[in-house]
């Protein structure tokens, strides 16, 4: 008698159990197999996807525009003006309003596009200029950081490039500076709502290491001859001085925000002094210098920032760059040392490169602790549920790109001396004295 059957002829439970694993074994092999198909035919789809080929790179810009257009649509975007008279009031917030000795342009944070021009996403993106500086200017951006750099078989060519922090690459394709630049000038709020417009122009890496050699200089002079499009809004010759070539640096920003309304200001991290060489500059017209077209340059003093150098005079307070890191991590009881430079200094909490969207806890610690004014960041990132309850939340940049300090990280304006008047009978005349009368 066969020992799997019983004598009726019936299949034991032994057997039905035996035979279900068998099943069961089977059809968890077919949908293991079934899995890293489908896993490795996704992984080649999207990897088709992110190739950058003009057929991918118009999708995604495609795909980018219709997101953030409508993202930022609804978006209230009140000018500096009025941001300087109401202050932010919020349900989890208040910020008092400017008083009159309070209306430096240093006692503004202002919303800063991190790789202007770059529609994103951060990884297999792509530059699109017009849409992104479109759309960014409609999400409320003030400023604008251009990362400037150069692709290894064009050293001579500058262009702007998305890389992660360990310096590949990851945008689909490169940037035009003067795209860019021309996006700006054009889409620029005008009239009275026109607002101060901020440019960093933050080298990655130069040809040559060496600023004043004529690698670098032939580098930063092709820069130069991208920015001709702002040149009609360019702040230059006022009544308080001339601006440019870097003359009133450490005091451009503490003087009153109205008095820059429309007008461009350039900063870079780069030492343009090579172009005042009469040997170096021998040639180049003015349209071409980069120093004349730059108003401050961005030191730094702890960070490492790429090209950014510490300052020559250790008692300079023109505009510094540090990383992020670097300053969260500054301990509570040196907070004032910090705060005591960025309230007249003008600060940017800058990276060597783009990251994630930042924390609540980290904005309001930079802003409202440290009094950083401006913290470049991806308005196109792709977790756009964090970016709205992050950067644009209320107590943010929700209702503004302008957002004013906090009372107590505000530089104010010193009082003006009133000198006495003399007494009359300590007149000295001039050093003459009549002869009396006898």
């Amino acid at each position: 008698m066969d020992s799997r059957t019983s004598t009726t002829g019936e299949i034991s439970f032994k057997d039905i159990m035996k035979y279900f694993l068998y099943f069961l074994a089977g059809a968890t092999a077919i949908s293991i197999i079934g899995y890293l198909i489908y896993w490795v035919n996704k992984k080649y789809n999207d990897s088709k996807r992110n190739v950058s080929n003009p057929e991918n790179n118009e999708r995604i810009r495609q795909e980018q525009v219709r997101m953030f257009d409508k993202m930022y649509m609804s978006m209230e975007r009140r000018p500096a003006y009025q941001v300087m008279k109401d202050g932010l009031k919020t349900s989890k917030q208040t910020i008092a309003s400017l008083k009159e000795d309070e209306k430096a342009f240093i006692n503004y944070s202002i919303l800063t596009a991190d790789n202007a021009g770059y529609m994103g996403p951060l990884e297999n993106g792509v530059f699109s200029e017009e849409d992104a500086i479109r759309i960014a200017f409609k999400a409320g951006c003030r400023a604008f950081v251009l990362r400037v750099d150069y692709l290894e078989d064009a050293p001579t060519v500058p262009v702007l490039v998305v890389r992660n922090s360990g310096g590949d690459k990851i945008s689909n394709n490169t940037g035009s500076i003067a795209k860019t630049i021309n996006a700006i000038a054009q889409n620029a709020p005008r009239g009275s709502d026109a607002d101060p417009i901020i440019i960093i122009l933050f080298f990655q890496r130069l040809p040559d290491k060496n600023e004043y050699s004529p690698t670098a200089i032939n580098f930063m002079k092709n820069v130069a001859d991208s920015l001709t499009a702002m040149k009609d809004r360019h702040l230059g010759l006022t009544s308080d001085g001339d601006y440019r070539r870097q003359k009133q640096q450490d005091m451009i920003f503490i003087r009153s925000r109205s008095q820059f309304d429309g007008k461009f200001i350039v900063m870079t991290n780069v030492d343009t002094r090579g172009f005042r060489d009469t040997k170096l500059n021998a040639g180049i017209k003015p349209g071409s210098d980069l120093d004349l077209w730059v108003h401050a340059r961005l030191y730094r003093d702890t960070s490492s920032l790429r090209l950014t150098a510490s300052p020559d005079n250790t008692k300079a307070v023109t505009p510094f760059a540090e990383t992020t890191n670097y300053l969260m991590n500054i301990p509570d009881d040196r907070l004032q040392s910090i705060t005591s430079k960025t309230k007249v200094q003008w600060t940017v909490a800058l990276n060597n490169s783009t990251g994630p969207v930042y924390e609540r806890e980290t904005l309001s610690r930079l802003l409202d602790k440290i009094g950083v004014c401006s913290i470049p960041v991806n308005i196109f990132d792709a977790d756009t549920k964090k970016l709205i309850d992050t950067v644009f939340a209320p107590e943010f940049y929700g209702q503004s790109g302008w957002r004013v300090k906090t009372t107590e990280l505000r530089y104010v304006n010193p009082k003006p001396v009133a000198l006495d008047i003399p007494n009359k009978q300590l007149d000295a005349r001039g050093g003459y004295l009549p002869i009396p009368k006898v």
